[in-house]
């Protein structure tokens, strides 16, 4: 089933915050309908593992700056909305 929305998350070590974001976002009515994209630039915290126990789909953004974030979650989000 294609996902109605995918939510796109910059992330650089963001530990503190992504899992109360991860919560609510899974907290949602529509959450089965939801994929999380957390792309992220070279977290060097447990970033990246604390959005796989949420089943996020992790990519790499190599430029580390939140605009190009954007852009590599918009390429590959599946969801009919962003």
């Amino acid at each position: 089933m294609k996902p109605l929305i995918s939510v796109v998350m910059p992330t650089y070590n963001s530990e503190a915050t992504i899992e109360t974001a991860l919560k609510s976002i899974r907290m949602q009515t529509v959450a089965d309908q939801i994929e999380i994209l957390v792309i992220d630039g070279g977290s060097t915290d447990t970033t990246c593992d604390i959005a796989r126990r949420y089943g996020a789909i992790v990519l790499d953004n190599p430029q580390r700056l939140p605009e190009p974030a954007k852009c590599i979650g918009i390429q590959k989000a599946r969801g009919q909305y962003v």
